[in-house]
């Protein structure tokens, strides 16, 4: 009699164990993207804020918010796995306006795209979730 209660305990237990392992799996890379910070986006426009600007270097306009105090922004970089990471890169601010820095970078190109905001604190190589981007 106990040994047929036991049995069929430990027969629900592996029932319930096997369909919570399949719901976790299933879920596995949303439950991963929950816990990453969330991060918007915006695309690093080539631009001047002067009428004169200095031919020497390009000058990139990026959003207030995405220069960090010490010069520095946060850049998306794709790895081949899919993976989301960012990284820093020191620009020299050269003036702003209410919207924008005009900024000049070695490191910096048109077609990257700096975080502007961010839901957590991050560092250089932390993988990140896109939130939203422009």
């Amino acid at each position: 009699m106990k040994q047929d209660k036991f049995k069929r305990i430990v027969i629900k237990f592996g029932i319930v164990f096997f369909i919570v392992m399949l719901f976790l799996t299933y879920f596995s890379k949303t439950i991963d993207n929950l816990l990453l910070p969330k991060v918007k986006i915006s695309d690093v426009m080539t631009g001047s804020l002067s009428e004169y600007p200095d031919t020497m270097h390009t000058h990139y306009l990026l959003p207030l918010s995405s220069v960090i105090s010490s010069e520095e922004v946060y850049v998306i970089n794709t790895l081949e796995n899919g993976d989301i990471t960012v990284s820093s890169v020191s620009v020299n601010i050269c003036g702003s306006d209410d919207l924008y820095y005009e900024v000049t970078s070695d490191f910096l190109f048109s077609d990257m795209q700096v975080v502007y905001m961010t839901s957590k604190e991050i560092s250089d190589g932390d993988r990140v979730y896109i939130e939203e981007g422009e």
